[in-house]
């Protein structure tokens, strides 16, 4: 669900857990979508929520989308796959975001 109407409604919920995905992860332009609309659902979500969590394959770091909804210092979780980088879990870690990455046989 994405626009205005559905913006307006979102404003009104409280979230204690909030998951998203991304179509980029960057340290410098953040948490990015490549559609407006979602970025906007997103960001409004985000605002609504006490805990957010990012679910993203390790291919999604260090990619930008079009749309930036969200700096690095607005999550507090990180899931991700075992392919992700050390740098990149330890670039986090210092920003102060738990990283959670799955091992290799996880299925």
């Amino acid at each position: 669900m994405v626009g205005g109407e559905t913006e307006d409604q979102i404003k009104h919920y409280n979230f204690d857990k909030l998951f998203l995905g991304a179509s980029g992860v960057s340290v410098d332009f953040g948490i990015t979508s490549t559609s407006r609309e979602e970025a906007q659902i997103k960001r409004r979500m985000i605002d609504s929520a006490k805990e957010v969590i990012l679910l993203v394959d390790h291919s999604k770091f260090d990619r930008r989308g079009l749309v930036t909804y969200a700096t690095i210092n607005e999550i507090d979780t990180v899931v991700t796959d075992w392919g992700v980088d050390a740098k990149t879990v330890s670039k986090l870690d210092e920003i102060g975001i738990n990283v959670i990455v799955a091992p290799k046989n996880y299925k």
